[in-house]
C-alpha cells in the first residue's frame, strides 16, 4: 500500500491503497458509484506476491501471512494470477522470498491481531512448503 499500512488482519470493509480502494472482501471486483473498481483479496494476493519477491517488505509478508493463513486463500491459485500479470513469479522464487521473511521473523508492521511468533513461523513454513514441497 502506498501509504504503508498493511492491510493485514483489517477484515471486511475497504481500505485505502494509493489513489483506489480496495474490497477486503472474497469474491468478484465491485463498481462503486463514487470510489469505482474496488479490487478483491485474491487479486491483492497476487499482487502481493509479485511484491514480496521485488522489494521483500515487511507489510508484504504479513499480508500474505494474513490473506492464506488466517483468511484461507489459495497460494496456488494467486501464484497463478501472479505469473500472468509479472514475468518471472514461479515457485521457486516466491518460495525462496517467504524463506527469508520467515528467518527475519515476525514483520514489525501494525497488526489489528497479531499472530504469535508460532503460528506465523508454521504458516510461512506451511506456504514455503505448499510450493517446493516439504
Amino acid at each position: 500500500m502506498a501509504s504503508g499500512v498493511s492491510i493485514a488482519g483489517l477484515g471486511a470493509g475497504t481500505a485505502r491503497r494509493g489513489h483506489s480502494w480496495v474490497l477486503l472482501e472474497r469474491g468478484h471486483r465491485l463498481e462503486h458509484p463514487r470510489l469505482g473498481l474496488l479490487d478483491t483479496k485474491e487479486n491483492i494476493l497476487a499482487n502481493k506476491l509479485s511484491a514480496l519477491v521485488d522489494r521483500q517488505e515487511p507489510r508484504d509478508l504479513a499480508d500474505i501471512f494474513w490473506l492464506c493463513c488466517r483468511d484461507g486463500l489459495d497460494l496456488g491459485a494467486a501464484l497463478d494470477n501472479a505469473a500472468g500479470k509479472a514475468a518471472g513469479i514461479f515457485p521457486p522464487l516466491v518460495a525462496r522470498a517467504l524463506a527469508e521473511g520467515l528467518r527475519l521473523g515476525l514483520p514489525n508492521v501494525a497488526w489489528q491481531e497479531p499472530p504469535d511468533e508460532t503460528e506465523f513461523r508454521g504458516g510461512i513454513q506451511a506456504l514455503i512448503n505448499t510450493l517446493v514441497g516439504p
